[in-house]
């Protein structure tokens, strides 16, 4: 889609990892990819998926605030369509820890469907309503500046719809935060 493209070479997080799709899909590309979620439930869905492609899912049921994972190891942090919890500043916190210096974090935050056809106008609908076609706003720039990224958001064309896309990259010679958590 539109996220993992830009992340750098080396390993890859992904936060909130759902189904798998994402990590199937670094998986194809020969990238090695790490997935973190809450839910149980969608770690068998990816662990399933994962397997039934050939690929040895790596897979960690955790809460994005406390990441059980070593300081400084992730090229990339990646997060598609999050919910609240990827603004959280212990969130924020977490993900600058475990990326490297100059490490990038991608936040696919939102999608505004303009296909024409049926069922993308009911998608564009349902993205309305559950706010998942909203602009990530103001305070996101703010909350990330302020945990040590450089941030800027772009609008990604695609077929039927515009994806929206924060990128963050670390920028510990500007970091004007210390994280509060010190695990290895």
């Amino acid at each position: 889609m539109t996220s993992w493209e830009v992340l750098p070479d080396g390993n890859i997080l992904e936060v909130g990892h759902g189904p798998g799709h994402l990590l199937l899909k670094l998986s194809q590309n020969n990238r090695v990819g790490i997935g973190v979620d809450a839910s149980a439930q969608m770690g068998w869905m990816a662990t399933k998926r994962l397997h039934k492609h050939g690929y040895e899912p790596r897979i960690i049921q955790a809460l994005s605030q406390r990441l059980p994972l070593t300081s400084s190891y992730f090229a990339g942090v990646v997060s598609t369509f999050p919910s609240e919890y990827i603004i959280d500043p212990d969130t924020i916190s977490e993900i600058w820890r475990v990326l490297q210096p100059d490490g990038i974090f991608v936040i696919i935050s939102s999608a505004q469907i303009t296909g024409r056809n049926l069922p993308d106008r009911f998608a564009a609908l349902l993205f309305r309503i559950s706010g998942q076609s909203a602009e990530p706003g103001k305070s996101w720039n703010e909350l990330l500046d302020h945990h040590g990224f450089s941030t800027h958001i772009d609008h990604v064309s695609q077929s039927r719809a515009t994806v929206i896309r924060v990128i963050a990259h670390k920028n510990v010679l500007q970091n004007n935060f210390a994280p509060s958590s010190t695990q290895a």
